[in-house]
C-alpha cells in the first residue's frame, strides 16, 4: 500500500501527563497536534499573520529561539519567501526535508527531545482528503494539502514509528489523544499502543479512525484520518 506524504514537522517531545491517562503512553509523546507538542515553527514565522495570538508566540519563541529583533526579521522575511516557493506551507509544515534540517541546525540544536518526523495518508484516502478540503475562493492552500497534491511517497530513508490518529481542521490537527480516546480505542478495540506512542497496526488505526468520525465518539467534527508518522534523520 502506498502513503503519500503530507509533510514534515519538526516536533517537540511533550511529557506524559495525567489528563492524557499517562498508562498508555511512554514518558514522552510525540504527536503532530499543536494541542499536544510544540511544533517548530508555528505561524508566527510568517510576517503576514498578525493576530494577537502569534504576535504573542512570535515574542515567546524569539526568546527561546535567541533571536534578536533584526535576526527574528530577517528570518521572517526567509520564511515569506519559502512559503512562496512552496518549501514552507501554511499554518507550520516543512514541504522539503533539506530546508527541515536547515532550520533545526541553525535553530534548535539547543533544544531537547525535537524530532524530524513526516505525515503520510494511505493513497485509499487521498481522493477523499483533496475533495474535502478545497479553499473557498480567494483562500490559499494549506500546506499539507499542497504536499498531498505533489503525491510523493514515503521516502526509503524513513523510519516507521507507527500511526496517529488525526482530525485536519484548516491545516493543522487535533489527535485522538485530546479526546482521551485511548482509553475506547484499548476497551473497544483492543488496541494498545507501541513503544513510540503510536498505534503499531494499520486495521487498527483505521478502526480507531471510523470511530472517531462516529458521532459515538463525540470528537471534534474534523476529518479523522490514520496518518503514518515516520522519522528522519534530522542532521
Amino acid at each position: 500500500m502506498e502513503f503519500i506524504v503530507g509533510g514534515y514537522y519538526l516536533i517537540q517531545a511533550t511529557e506524559s501527563k495525567k489528563w492524557i491517562n499517562e498508562k498508555f503512553f511512554p514518558p514522552l509523546i510525540w504527536s503532530a497536534s499543536h494541542h499536544i507538542c510544540e511544533i517548530y515553527p508555528d505561524n508566527w514565522i510568517l510576517p503576514w499573520v498578525s493576530d494577537d495570538h502569534s504576535a504573542k508566540e512570535r515574542e515567546r519563541n524569539q526568546e527561546i529561539l535567541n533571536l534578536d529583533d533584526n535576526a527574528l526579521h530577517s528570518l521572517q522575511l526567509e520564511f515569506n519567501n519559502l512559503f512562496n516557493k512552496d518549501e514552507f506551507g501554511f499554518p507550520n509544515l516543512f514541504l522539503s526535508l533539506a530546508v527541515a534540517r536547515d532550520f533545526h541546525g541553525k535553530y534548535l540544536k539547543h533544544l531537547s527531545n525535537i524530532k524530524l518526523l513526516s505525515i503520510a495518508l494511505a493513497d485509499e484516502y487521498w481522493g477523499e482528503f483533496i475533495q474535502e478540503t478545497v479553499q473557498g475562493k480567494n483562500m490559499g492552500e494549506h500546506g499539507i494539502r499542497t504536499k498531498l497534491r505533489a503525491r510523493h511517497c514515503v521516502e526509503p530513508e524513513a523510519v516507521f514509528k507507527g500511526f496517529e490518529v488525526l482530525g485536519y481542521n484548516y491545516g493543522q490537527f487535533c489527535s485522538y489523544i485530546c479526546n482521551s480516546l485511548q482509553d475506547i480505542y484499548s476497551k473497544k478495540f483492543r488496541i494498545s499502543l507501541n513503544k513510540n506512542g503510536f498505534i503499531e497496526n494499520y486495521n487498527d488505526a483505521q478502526k480507531a479512525a471510523e470511530y472517531t468520525m462516529s458521532k459515538e465518539a463525540k470528537a471534534e467534527p474534523y476529518l479523522w484520518f490514520p496518518w503514518l508518522i515516520s522519522e528522519y534523520s534530522i542532521k
